[in-house]
């Protein structure tokens, strides 16, 4: 069964509800196995509505998530991005425009504007854009892995005390390590959403099989040009 995008799996799911309502109402209606009674039926579209619900949330969750990862990266007045250029000016401040210090700190600087973060996708489970999502991944990875070089030069730096506290190494270590948690949050929930997603996937497996057996039995029970199978036959879900 192919994948869906949400609006087909809802349209899938509304066209099964009617398909259930309209077996109900059907006199004699008794199917062989009762997975495809009305109420083994209703029964799994309640999984399915759970599955639906726990897929959006765990989505809203990647996406908050992200969004909050990259006003760290980049996007906030003190983000990554934007406070490395004020460490070099209070690293210049203290140890001259050529000294070794500075240019210890610029060979990371220069790597971290180097590194180009793919805009991550809005659903990091979608097949095409797999590829996408882990450069992201490795991008965000990289960069810390440089703003943490560069934090451990400004606590070997004798004398580094700069007037700005948000420059201060303490400081520093506590910008990297929120950044460091977002990383983790976003790894975690693009797993969860490829777990809850695979969950959903089964279900609406299990949902077609079982419309296709419903349609077998109406045909049998009630004939191929009766008012019941032409109700139901071009269902497709």
């Amino acid at each position: 069964m192919a994948n869906y995008s949400e609006v087909g799996f809802g349209a899938k799911l509304r066209k099964a509800q009617d398909l259930v309502h309209y077996i109900g109402q059907f006199d004699g209606y008794n199917p062989p196995r009762p997975k495809e009674s009305v109420s083994g039926m209703n029964d799994l579209l309640n999984l399915i509505i759970a599955a639906n619900a726990e897929v959006v949330h765990i989505q809203q969750l990647y996406k908050g998530a992200n969004s909050k990862r990259i006003l760290v990266y980049r996007d906030s007045e003190m983000s990554i991005s934007k406070v490395v250029t004020s460490i070099c000016g209070a690293v210049e401040a203290q140890f001259g425009k050529d000294s070794l210090e500075l240019e210890s700190i610029r060979a990371y600087v220069k790597k971290m504007r180097s590194i180009k973060v793919p805009k991550a996708p809005k659903d990091p489970t979608v097949e095409p854009e797999t590829k996408t999502i882990s450069r992201s991944e490795q991008s965000f990875g990289s960069l810390i892995q440089n703003f943490n070089n560069i934090i451990t030069i400004l606590g070997e730096l004798t004398g580094y005390n700069p007037s700005n506290t948000q420059l201060t190494v303490d400081s520093l270590k506590t910008l990297s390590q929120e950044a460091t948690n977002l990383n983790d949050s976003v790894a975690k929930y693009i797993t969860d959403l490829k777990t809850v997603k695979a969950k959903r996937l089964a279900l609406y497996n299990d949902l077609h099989d079982r419309v296709q057996r419903i349609k077998a039995y109406v045909k049998a029970q009630y004939g191929y040009s009766s008012e019941q199978y032409k109700m139901i036959r071009g269902m497709a879900v």
